[in-house]
């Protein structure tokens, strides 16, 4: 069997390896850049006792440091816009439930309301709010938590996928990936938060060809999302909103483990100009084959 493992790698838009970040893991689910790019914060699944935990890793030098120590698992940490704090989903007692603490706080953070399986996935630049999806049997939620409040409000509910909502850097619209027309699109809609978040206007598709797992250049002139044979694409974005025909980059490794619904597989640094991706290097045992087996026995036994 090959190894499981995969290795953090530096692609640039061409799709050429550019270098690597920390040791190699058994699962990345989940990892986000923070925003000044310095570090990744990724949870990580243990192996040896199945566990996910949340962990950081200095870009420059790998160095890695374990942020969670909770018996249940951790999960899809996401960078608050200064780099101070991290929302995640965290796994005590049942389903994963939207937590919040500071990016030096070795505890169990703070709770929000918690009904159903709460996982983030962004958060608005002005910090006041988190966005995460919530899921259900036969329907996905995407909510909106209050920072300061600790209220939550839902903003749009949609056919169940991975939705990944990604707010853009100027805070006016949302893009997100539904599966309504029968399968995974990606989509931008204006955002208004303020006191009260929620869409509004009208529903602009992005990808034509099949897309999930938006995410935003730091300045927001471009969006890219993978396509349904893992190619990163990317839109530009012109003032206004309007959005130009998706443009492949590469495709990702084959080696590249595809892994939960709920896995990112790639990451943006801020120039817009690498793209991070968890490599599975195969690092197979020959397969041996023996014929003739039961002649040779019977040789050995004379």
């Amino acid at each position: 069997m090959g190894s499981q493992k995969a290795q953090l790698t530096w692609l640039d838009r061409g799709g050429r390896k550019l270098g690597a970040v920390g040791d190699p893991q058994h699962l990345w689910a989940f990892f986000r850049l923070s925003p000044d790019g310095r570090k990744v914060a990724a949870d990580v699944f243990d192996i040896s006792t199945g566990n996910t935990d949340i962990w950081f890793y200095e870009v420059s030098t790998g160095a890695a440091e374990r942020v969670t120590f909770e018996p249940g698992g951790e999960y899809q940490p996401v960078w608050s816009p200064d780099g101070t704090r991290l929302a995640f989903g965290s796994a005590q007692i049942r389903t994963p439930q939207l937590r919040m603490k500071s990016v030096t706080d070795h505890g169990a953070g703070e709770s929000f309301p918690a009904d159903g399986f709460q996982m983030p996935s962004d958060w608005t630049p002005d910090g006041r709010w988190i966005v995460y999806g919530e899921f259900g049997n036969a329907h996905a939620e995407i909510w909106a938590a209050s920072v300061a409040q600790r209220q939550v409000m839902p903003l749009l509910q949609t056919q169940f996928d991975n939705m990944n909502p990604a707010i853009s850097p100027t805070q006016d619209y949302l893009a997100f990936s539904t599966n309504e027309t029968g399968r995974p699109e990606v989509y931008a809609q204006r955002l208004e938060t303020g006191d009260s978040p929620k869409l509004s206007g009208e529903r602009m598709q992005v990808s034509h060809e099949g897309g999930r797992i938006p995410r935003w250049s730091r300045d927001g002139k471009e969006l890219f999302f993978l396509s349904p044979d893992d190619r990163i694409m990317a839109t530009a974005v012109r003032p206004g909103a309007v959005f130009g025909p998706p443009t492949p980059l590469f495709r990702l490794p084959l080696s590249s483990p595809s892994m939960s619904p709920n896995s990112d597989l790639y990451d943006v640094s801020p120039d817009g100009q690498r793209f991070l991706v968890p490599i599975r290097e195969a690092a197979g045992v020959p397969l041996q084959v023996v014929v003739n087996w039961q002649a040779e026995q019977a040789e050995l036994k004379r």
